[in-house]
């Protein structure tokens, strides 16, 4: 047998792409044993020669995965299977997820379309299984606070948050890992709560990208009461609070008021009442 260290090592091979097949599918083998086939990605065409006790400086590095974001497919007699999602890869570093090409008749297999085992912003998960319940942990390690993953199978959506597991009764139709954005998509103004109000009421906002905007408070005859906010806000949800007070300081009197969201042109309004 050949190391498998001494054939990610040659200059040809593809860093983790050297796969054997077995009754469970595909899998990464340790060592390379004579008189058995076995699959590897190249980098071009040419002669691999192999030989034990001899191990050359790789062309590539291997990607570390113990800190990246993965589902481990877990079928009912107990193979798993590995997939990564949401790391910016350069092209070099992606076909360190190849696979090899799937087959009639294979047995088990999980894969994101284009036969990767990873996925930047999420794909269609492939999945040949036995008919019996399967289970899909998650483990993000690392992602944006505007973004989210969602896990569809059959139009059934699981946000998937930090770590958990789902299980399945039977493999679905369709099963999909998407990353959505967790940003408004619209400039828009909410009501303020509570309304009426005594003391103390909270004006909702939402801005779906970096703008310079104004939330102003005023009299039912026009007259400027306060001004909350001003300046450059950057996309997202906010709660402003407002105390029934004006911009000297001194509560307002009992009554209608009327506050507005501006950010260049676009000027929003809404209405709430304070009572003493």
């Amino acid at each position: 047998p050949i190391d498998i260290d001494i054939v990610n090592a040659e200059e040809i091979i593809v860093a983790s792409t050297v796969y054997g097949y077995g009754s469970n599918g595909y899998f990464p083998p340790d060592a390379i044993e004579p008189g058995y086939g076995y699959w590897a990605r190249a980098y071009y065409e040419g002669e691999l020669t192999l030989n034990a006790g001899i191990n050359r400086t790789g062309k590539k590095d291997e990607i570390n995965r113990s800190l990246m974001n993965r589902l481990d497919i877990v079928f009912s007699n107990g193979i798993s299977k590995s997939l990564y999602f949401g790391e910016s890869l350069t092209a070099d570093e992606q076909l360190q997820f190849s696979l090899p090409p799937r087959f009639e008749g294979m047995a088990l297999d999980a894969r994101f379309d284009g036969d990767w085992s990873h996925s930047e912003n999420g794909s269609t998960i492939q999945l040949i299984g036995p008919k019996e319940s399967f289970v899909i942990y998650y483990s993000i390690s690392e992602k944006p606070v505007d973004e989210k993953w969602i896990l569809d199978f059959d139009g059934n959506q699981t946000v998937l948050d930090n770590f958990g597991e789902i299980s399945f009764e039977e493999i679905p139709s369709t099963i999909r890992l998407k990353k959505e954005s967790e940003l408004p998509q619209i400039f828009s103004l909410g009501t303020n709560f509570p309304n009426p109000f005594n003391g103390m009421t909270i004006i909702p906002f939402e801005l779906e990208k970096t703008s310079n905007i104004s939330l102003k408070v005023y009299d039912v005859s026009g007259k400027l009461v306060n001004e909350l906010v001003t300046g450059e806000k950057l996309a997202g949800i906010y709660h402003i609070e407002w105390d029934g007070k004006n911009s000297l300081g001194m509560n307002v009197s009992s009554g209608m008021y009327i506050y507005s969201l501006q950010s260049g042109e676009h000027k929003i309004f809404d209405k709430l009442l304070y009572l003493k």
